[in-house]
């Protein structure tokens, strides 16, 4: 699999100078600016949470696909398989490739 092509995280809301409705890089990046929505200000701030959340959920689920196709593996299991399929194709899809 080939490396990446997002800004690296970890990312986050609620700096000091920023509002919680945007997501920056560690170096003060604007990744994602939610206030420019028609959404309530708790909304758009949540929708910001989870973006800011990206690269660490993208990081834990590959090590979940990795660890449980190792356990599939070990028992053959068809049924494991099958999420792992599911498991690499959301991968793909938040990664371009």
């Amino acid at each position: 699999m080939k490396s990446p092509q997002f800004t690296p995280g970890p990312w986050r809301t609620n700096t000091s100078i920023h509002p919680d409705d945007q997501v920056f890089s560690q170096t003060d990046e604007i990744i994602a600016d939610c206030k420019w929505t028609n959404h309530i200000p708790k909304t758009r701030e949540a929708n910001a949470r989870l973006i800011a959340e990206a690269p660490d959920l993208l990081a834990q689920l590959i090590d979940a696909r990795d660890l449980l196709y190792v356990i599939a593996h070990q028992g053959n299991d068809s049924v494991l398989m099958t999420h792992i399929g599911q498991y690499d194709d959301a991968i793909k899809r938040a990664t371009g490739q």
